[in-house]
């Protein structure tokens, strides 16, 4: 949200910020990595794909509805920097490949972990009450049919605040409750971007009619994504175990490995956060 403040401070339409506001939690290398692991390889395609089609949509809907944006007051031009005479000028020193590698990798495996570890663990912990909790296929005996688990999903992402990475598992918990492909898209999509918190901040940035015209666009375009999905599963024949098909396996010594190594790489993450610096 603060990054689409400062996209509106600088001058993007109305329509370029909401597009924004819908890809980027969609699309980002986090979310397509835990969507591949939880889920499958083909919704972490498809997840994608579809946000960036509801993003064009929902930017389109908002410029289509949004008022003129108030004339900018005007600034006085500024004087032109006096150039500094040859020799006294400091050169700018190019950090070299062994800093560059270094800065990459501690942002990979530290600073993201620390990033989405938080928001991952609680949607697994949410996740993991689900499945305990309720027996396998609750949801496909007590919701009907393709419509009802759509309607669902749309009816859980309301009041939900969760990002793109916590809701993941919450949809993986949801496949294994009996929830269909394009249902679990549908949550996926409108899940963070439709919760009422995000839509509370969504209203003072855009407009309350602005607004109203992104949820719409959101909401029509997760439905069609949906269908989309849905169909794409029974052509390849997936629909049926489409995700988590392995689950009753159990985890084995290298699940456990790689999950310990994740809770410590975001504890590292977060260290690092609170100090204001590297890790290491």
């Amino acid at each position: 949200m603060p990054a689409v403040a400062g996209l509106r401070d600088k001058g993007a339409s109305k329509g370029a910020a909401a597009s924004f506001l819908t890809a980027t939690p969609e699309t980002g290398v986090d979310s397509v990595a835990v969507t591949w692991v939880m889920l499958d390889p083909l919704m972490a395609v498809l997840r994608p794909v579809a946000a960036v089609v509801s993003a064009i949509a929902a930017g389109l809907a908002v410029n289509a509805t949004a008022r003129p944006d108030p004339p900018k007051p005007t600034l006085l031009p500024m004087a032109p920097p006096v150039a500094e005479p040859s020799g006294q000028g400091q050169a700018v020193s190019r950090p070299g490949l062994k800093s560059r590698i270094v800065k990459g990798m501690r942002y990979g495996f530290v600073d993201l972990a620390g990033d989405v570890g938080p928001w991952f663990l609680i949607g697994v912990a949410v996740a993991g009450a689900m499945t305990v909790f309720l027996p396998p296929g609750f949801i496909q005996d007590h919701v009907g049919g393709r419509w009802g688990g759509y309607l669902l999903a749309l009816a859980l992402s309301l009041p939900i605040y969760v990002c793109a990475t916590a809701s993941t598992p919450l949809a993986a918990a949801l496949a294994w409750q009996g929830l269909s492909p394009g249902a679990a898209l549908v949550f996926l999509l409108a899940g963070p971007a439709t919760n009422i918190a995000s839509l509370m901040v969504t209203a003072r940035i855009l407009g309350k009619r602005e607004t109203a015209a992104y949820l719409a666009a959101l909401v029509i375009c997760a439905l069609l994504m949906g269908l989309a999905a849905d169909a794409i599963y029974a052509s390849v024949n997936m629909g049926g175990v489409w995700a988590g098909g392995d689950i009753e396996e159990g985890a084995g010594l290298f699940e456990h490995l790689t999950a310990l190594a994740f809770l410590v790489l975001a504890y590292l993450g977060l260290r690092s956060k609170r100090s204001g610096g590297t890790c290491g």
